[in-house]
This record gives structure tokens, C-alpha cells and sequence, in this order.
């Protein structure tokens, strides 16, 4: 499978018929693995940047029939390779205009029952695309509080306008008001 995406990468862009492309992503999407699906909407979104591209109904279909076997551990194995993962696979669907709610559903639960497992400033930016993917999960809003608020009061404290700019950002596409929101 991870040939069949590499393909596709190295045929985006060129001359080569991507009807062929999708063809070959449509053949293999049931044998996807998470970081396969990943790769091929990157791919994809970075393609659709430099110009329009067909296929996005085979992009639906990889989406949705990777959604089942979401978990972080798939994304990578430390907190920040994974948060990097899942940041691109958010930024792919926005980009391509992708909806799968079954994709973004299996996303917000991983994050939601294991949020630790992802760096923090990545945390934040995934949460923000999420909601802006139409995601409005509660356990995932409780987990943005309750992270937010630990950071608050830990080491971390004064962690500079960035993040607190990237904090605001999080709770505004959540629709949370940053001084009524308390961690139950």
C-alpha cells in the first residue's frame, strides 16, 4: 500500500493520467493503513494548492475507510511525530474539502480519550481544525479545558503570546468562552 501512495505522489504534478492515480488509490483504500491514508490526502492537498485535481471522491472513500482503524498510536510514537500526523491529516481535509465525518468523528475520540499523547501546541491547532471541520465533540472540548488549565497552572505559565494566541484560537472554534470554561 505504501507504493501505491508514493505512486500517486510521484505521479501529482506531471503529465501522468490521474485517473490511472485514482484508480490505482481506489484498487488498494480497504488496505490502508493509517499513516498510507495520511501521506496520499497530503499528497493530494499539496497538489491541490499548486492546481486544481480530480478524485476526491476516491479521497472520501480512503477517508472513510480508514476512520476504523484511527488510533494515535498509528499517527507515531511519540507525542510530537503523532500531533505532527494528525495536524496534516486536519489541514489535508480543510484543504481538499473533504468531508468524512466517519474520519474526523474517529479523530476527535483518539484525541479526546488521549490527549497527553499528543504535544501540546499540536493539541491546540488540532482541536482548532477539527471544529472548523464541523467537529463538536464534548470530550474533546473537556480535554482542551482540562490540558489548558494544567498548562496554566504548571511550569509553563508565562508561555508567551503564541500559544496563548493558539489557546484563544482553540476555545473561539470551539465556541468557549476562555473566562467562563472551568475543568470539572
Amino acid at each position: 500500500s505504501t507504493m501505491v501512495w508514493a505512486f500517486a505522489v510521484g505521479g501529482l504534478g506531471t503529465e501522468l493520467d490521474s485517473e490511472a492515480i485514482g484508480g490505482a488509490i481506489e484498487a488498494h483504500r480497504d488496505k490502508f493503513q493509517v499513516r498510507d491514508a495520511s501521506n496520499i490526502l497530503w499528497a493530494y492537498a499539496q497538489a491541490r494548492r499548486a492546481g486544481p485535481h480530480g478524485g476526491l471522491d476516491v479521497l472520501c472513500r480512503v477517508a472513510d475507510a480508514v476512520a476504523p482503524k484511527f488510533k494515535i498510536s498509528a499517527c507515531g510514537a511519540d507525542p510530537l511525530e503523532a500531533g505532527h500526523r494528525l495536524v496534516r491529516v486536519a489541514q489535508s481535509l480543510r484543504t481538499l474539502e473533504i468531508q468524512s465525518p466517519a474520519l474526523c468523528g474517529a479523530m476527535a475520540a483518539a484525541v479526546a480519550s488521549e490527549p497527553k499523547r499528543i504535544e501540546f501546541d499540536a493539541f491546540l491547532q488540532l482541536t482548532s481544525s477539527l471544529a472548523e471541520l464541523g467537529v463538536q465533540d464534548a470530550l474533546l472540548v473537556r480535554a482542551l479545558v482540562c490540558r489548558v488549565a494544567k498548562v496554566r497552572k504548571g511550569k509553563k505559565r508565562g508561555h508567551g503570546l503564541k500559544r496563548q494566541a493558539a489557546i484563544a484560537r482553540a476555545y473561539a472554534a470551539l465556541r468557549l468562552d476562555d473566562l467562563e470554561v472551568r475543568c470539572s
